[in-house]
């Protein structure tokens, strides 16, 4: 092999190998949220509800959550009494198609790895609360589309110029 030929391919094998090592690069998915206008937690709750609206109707009762819910954990679970953080993503990448789309410390409060039954359920339920704008116990589409667009609208605004973050003055 010709002298030239040697250096060229031994510059080349250096930055590939180096590059192989590199980390892959980290998905940040409020970018990705930004150029479609929609908060990835919007498209999240759109899942978990279709697949709770047990009767169809387009409305999420109390009872249909519940069912929802305890449907979910046994999916997650597999029967066992608690689940870790790689159980957790393998479920929230079977039902969601990504490992984190949702937050994990809602679900695992206390930070120790370990997901029981109680803190699954707790982390579902609070996306109900948080959906349930009326309090009337039910999520309704309109519910969940006006929170994915008041969500969709925070994560769309501008940031403030320095020095003006705050509340605007008053006129």
């Amino acid at each position: 092999m010709k002298a030239h030929t040697k250096f060229a391919l031994s510059s080349l094998a250096i930055p590939l190998a180096l590059s192989a090592c590199a980390p892959a690069p980290v998905r940040n998915d409020l970018a990705v949220a930004r150029q479609i206008g929609v908060p990835p937690t919007a498209a999240i709750d759109a899942l978990l509800l279709g697949d709770f609206d047990a009767n169809q109707d387009r409305v999420i009762s109390r009872a249909e959550f519940d069912a929802g819910a305890a449907s979910a954990w046994a999916n997650a679970s597999k029967g066992a009494p608690k689940i870790g953080v790689i159980a957790f993503q393998a479920w929230q990448t079977g039902v969601f198609g990504a490992a984190d789309a949702l937050p994990r410390f809602a679900f695992d409060a206390g930070f120790d790895g370990e997901i029981t039954q109680e803190k699954f359920l707790n982390g579902l339920s609070s996306r109900f609360v948080l959906l349930d704008a009326n309090k009337d116990g039910q999520i309704s589409r309109a519910e969940l589309y006006r929170k994915a667009i008041g969500a969709a609208q925070a994560t769309l605004a501008p940031e403030p110029p320095e020095g003006q973050r705050g509340r605007p003055p008053r006129r």
